[in-house]
């Protein structure tokens, strides 16, 4: 994480803690502060391999991405016992796996080495959301909360791949490599849905969970590294390994998606 987000999400807490001490009876406006985990996101891409008289067999195989950290702080204007809107604000990282790319020799080649890339992004963002809330009290001090919206979002991608070549059957891995790697930026829509609950602590402070699933994707990138002929490149490889033979390898991503899941915690202070 930069020093530059490390300051922002210092922020938004401070932010919090600055309205703490505020005691308004009117019970309209909230601000709500939550720590959680994100699941899913994907990177949709082409893995490209030049190996000099090198014939191969590709294969992939799936890869998951990584649970990620968020925090979140929002603005609630309750308009009604039932009915409110929010404004929020925060900030969301992970890592997006692809596909792991594996390039075997094919039968009868006298080539030996195996190539495997394993397409991984740090990807940051920080989300502008805008979210209706129907609110259903159960009981005295508990609620349940149902809310969607739209949401602008403003990514930073970062890649932070291993190409590994080395001999079937054989260990430790012969060579590791990372390539001149990917960073860039990106910003777009998205829609965001999901439930949670309210429970009471005391006549201001409420304790917040909720999950949500958030769908957005990045297409439009400002990197610095891309290729003409393709929409984004983020990493690319020239190994030399003798005068005679080269290796030319690169992965060409045209699109990163984090949409996923993720689960929220955190308190509401009630004005």
């Amino acid at each position: 994480m930069s020093a530059g987000m490390k300051k922002y999400i210092s922020s938004l807490v401070l932010i919090f803690i600055l309205v703490l001490p505020l005691s308004l009876q009117a019970k309209k406006l909230h601000l709500n502060l939550t720590f959680g985990l994100t699941s899913g996101g994907d990177i949709i891409g082409e893995a490209l391999f030049y190996p000099a008289g090198y014939e191969y067999v590709s294969t992939g195989q799936e890869k998951s991405s990584n649970l990620g950290m968020e925090i979140y702080l929002e603005f609630v204007y309750q308009l009604t016992p039932h009915f409110g809107l929010s404004l929020g604000n925060g900030y969301s990282s992970r890592i997006l796996q692809a596909k792991i790319q594996k390039f075997s020799p094919a039968a009868g080649s006298t080539y030996i080495y195996e190539y495997t890339f394993f397409p991984k992004i740090n990807s940051q963002m920080v989300p502008f959301c805008f979210s209706a809330i129907y609110s259903l009290p159960l009981s005295s001090s508990f609620q349940m909360n149902i809310k969607g919206g739209i949401g602008y979002y403003y990514g930073i991608f970062e890649s932070v791949s291993i190409f590994l070549r080395s001999i079937p059957g054989q260990e430790p891995v012969d060579r590791e490599f990372r390539p001149s790697n990917f960073d860039g930026k990106g910003h777009g829509l998205g829609f965001h849905w999901g439930t949670g609950f309210d429970v009471d602590l005391s006549e201001h402070l409420i304790l917040i969970i909720e999950g949500l699933y958030t769908k957005v994707k990045f297409k439009n990138f400002e990197s610095s590294a891309k290729l003409e002929e393709k929409q984004l490149l983020f990493s690319k490889m020239v190994i030399n390994l003798d005068t005679s033979t080269y290796e030319f390898f690169d992965y060409c991503g045209s699109e990163f998606d984090l949409t996923g899941f993720s689960l929220r915690a955190g308190l509401k202070l009630t004005f």
